[in-house]
């Protein structure tokens, strides 16, 4: 699943780098130019978009350094702890059984090893040698007639040790190796992430500001304001908070008129999604209209009315001093007796108005 997650990054002023921003803007002209339309090329269409200025490419690494302690993958025994498999491991060599094949000299293998299944197959609890005869079909031959089939083999025949058994299923032992589990982060919370990616249009910056990011879109931008771009990263003294504010009020109002047009008339308008209800219309935002309701009570009802956050309210995790917060699970709605998602927005609200101007505000598309 994606997850939208918020990672701020303190960067210097940078003087850019126009002879590299050139080099990297012919590369991408060049690879859009190109025909065919495959994930690849969108993959590093999206990839050389992102680095396109020397902003855009300190951003890139410093958003990098924040998310790395967070990798489910990660190698990095900085991040990585012991967790203990023991009681699992032990419990499944002493009961668990395993299909396998006793060699004419007596050896057993596994049924799904390589050295079988090169060679043999099997075929409703029969063995048969692959690629016989003439038709280089299965058959029953010769050979596999010396084949013993055990379907319910013991593990713990199959490995002389439980340690034997435990590396063949991918533990690993403790530093004393009197135990076995994985190499795990504890912290992780990712295991690929995209600047910007499918949330490439939070933040509304003017056209004429010089120090943002793009990022990767994972889909074709909406709609902007005239005079502003969509960013997936720039300076908050930037970022154009009250724009972005009517810009939403404005969208919804578009929305209200739409969805009354339509529960009135009962004719969905081409290319458009939304559920017509008994008492309204539900769009594929999630916001309904309800049958005689005002512009002011949907505007109202949707927190769209000056009361709604001062800032974005889509963020699902927030990272501060090295610390990942998140939605889920968060408990400050239970301690305060108010609605968790209410609270939620409140605390994403006031991290990111204690941030200073400067701080560089990045929206980070995580999946996991």
């Amino acid at each position: 699943m994606h997850y939208v997650t918020l990672a701020t990054v303190e960067i210097p002023h940078i003087k850019e780098e126009e002879e590299l921003n050139a080099i990297i803007a012919v590369a991408a002209n060049t690879l859009e130019a190109q025909d065919g339309s495959d994930y690849m090329k969108g993959y590093f269409l999206g990839r050389i978009q992102s680095l396109r200025t020397s902003f855009s490419r300190a951003v890139s690494k410093a958003v990098d350094e924040v998310m790395d302690p967070f990798c489910e993958n990660t190698e990095d025994p900085r991040y990585l702890e012991f967790e203990d498999y023991t009681d699992e491991v032990e419990d499944s060599y002493n009961s668990d059984t395993r299909t396998c094949v006793r060699l004419p000299e007596g050896r057993v293998i596994l049924a799904g090893s390589h050295q079988f299944r090169s060679k043999y197959t099997l075929d409703v609890g029969m063995i048969r040698e692959l690629n016989a005869g003439r038709l280089h079909s299965p058959k029953r031959t010769h050979k596999a007639k010396k084949l013993t089939l055990l379907s319910d083999y013991p593990v713990r025949k199959l490995y002389p040790s439980i340690k034997d058994y435990a590396e063949e299923e991918g533990y690993c032992c403790n530093e004393d190796e009197t135990k076995f589990g994985y190499m795990m982060n504890p912290n992780g919370q990712w295991d690929w992430y995209s600047i910007g990616g499918r949330w490439s249009d939070v933040f509304l910056v003017s056209d004429q500001c010089k120090e943002y990011s793009i990022g990767e879109c994972g889909r074709a931008p909406r709609e902007v304001p005239e005079g502003y771009i969509w960013v997936s990263a720039a300076r908050k003294k930037d970022i154009e908070w009250d724009a972005m504010r009517s810009w939403r009020k404005a969208m919804a109002v578009r929305e209200y008129e739409m969805l009354k047009s339509v529960f009135e008339t009962k004719i969905i308008p081409d290319g458009t999604y939304c559920r017509i209800l008994e008492n309204g219309v539900r769009s594929p935002s999630g916001r309904e209209y309800l049958s005689g309701e005002t512009e002011e009570d949907f505007i109202a009802r949707y927190g769209l009315d000056g009361t709604d956050p001062h800032y974005p309210d889509c963020f699902y995790n927030y990272i501060s001093g090295g610390e990942w917060f998140s939605s889920y699970g968060y408990a400050g709605g239970e301690k305060s007796g108010r609605d968790r998602e209410e609270v939620w927005h409140d605390a994403v609200d006031e991290y990111i108005a204690s941030l200073s101007d400067d701080t560089v505000l990045v929206v980070v598309d995580c999946h996991s």
